[in-house]
């Protein structure tokens, strides 16, 4: 070769390179004809339902109990009172209740106090020894919450016990949906 480049052949490369990236880029254009998504209604009682403060659906605790059956109530009340995935959720919201609690306690002053009482003597009644010692202490402090650190520690706690409380419900309505299901 000479020496010499070939300039068709890099003209060539770099014009498939710029066709290729054109093909891949054109896959991501958006055209103004794309079909919207159709709305779908939801019944009027959805739409209508009632809502919490936490703006979830409510959902009637008892709802089993509009089938008007006292043997489907002892059923659903033997089945959440055994059901061990429903005490393990019973007690991850009282662990969750524990932490929010404690990361309350952060925000609050710590008190502390100290009472000591002692009384020596030696054998032989040694004036010098004898005695009663007393001591009556009392400390309070307080944290300064500057950066927000411990007032977020206890909105994260609490967000973990509505969070538990939540999976507590979900269990609870799992198993009496079984029941009820199983019962029909």
């Amino acid at each position: 070769m000479n020496g010499m480049t070939n300039p068709t052949g890099s003209r060539g490369l770099l014009s498939l390179l710029c066709a290729c990236a054109g093909a891949l880029l054109s896959g991501c254009a958006a055209t103004a004809n794309d079909p919207q998504p159709h709305a779908v209604e939801p019944p009027a009682a959805w739409r209508n339902a009632q809502v919490g403060a936490n703006g979830a659906a409510i959902v009637d605790a008892h709802w089993w109990r509009s089938f008007g059956s006292g043997e489907l109530d002892a059923l659903i009340e033997e089945a959440q009172a055994r059901n061990q995935d429903l005490a393990t959720a019973l007690a991850r919201v009282d662990a969750a209740r524990a932490q929010a609690r404690i990361a309350g306690a952060a925000l609050a002053p710590e008190l502390s106090g100290r009472l000591d009482a002692a009384r020596e003597a030696r054998m032989g009644g040694r004036a010098d020894v004898d005695g009663n010692t007393s001591f009556v202490g009392f400390v309070a402090s307080y944290e300064l919450d500057l950066w927000g650190r411990r007032g977020a520690l206890h909105q994260e706690a609490l967000k973990g016990l509505r969070a538990s409380e939540f999976d507590r419900d979900a269990v609870r309505l799992g198993v009496t949906a079984e029941v009820a299901s199983s019962w029909l």
